[in-house]
């Protein structure tokens, strides 16, 4: 059995955690709109939300670094499909905070929502 390196654990991890602060940032000033809006009792306490979505970066980027190890003969197509989805997962942040294009940002996620199958 191959040995497995953990240099690209820390480059995928880092990569998704550095993109997603650098998009976070982006789009920090349209929060405060978006604080403002009426929305459900079911929404989660803004500050769950940071916290979640790094927990979900770093697992996404383990698992990329896992299908870059692997031996598979798809994992080119899979870590472009993983790429394109990544992506569309931080353009749908822009749209939908920064730009406030409410409509176009719920095509956007039912297209995410393709791709994000896909890659599972």
């Amino acid at each position: 059995m191959k040995k497995k390196s953990l240099k690209p654990y820390i480059v995928f991890v880092l990569l998704n955690l550095v993109v997603s602060s650098l998009v976070g940032w982006v789009t920090s000033g349209a929060m405060v709109e978006y604080e403002a809006v009426q929305k459900s009792s079911l929404t989660p306490p803004s500050f769950v939300f940071p916290i979640v979505w790094t927990i979900l970066y770093v697992l996404m980027g383990i698992s990329a670094a896992m299908i870059y190890q692997s031996d598979s003969l798809s994992k080119k197509s899979a870590l472009t499909i993983y790429a394109i989805q990544l992506i569309f997962n931080y353009i749908w942040s822009f749209l939908f905070f920064n730009l406030q294009m409410y409509g176009l940002a719920f095509f956007w996620l039912l297209l995410l929502l393709i791709l994000i199958i896909l890659t599972i």
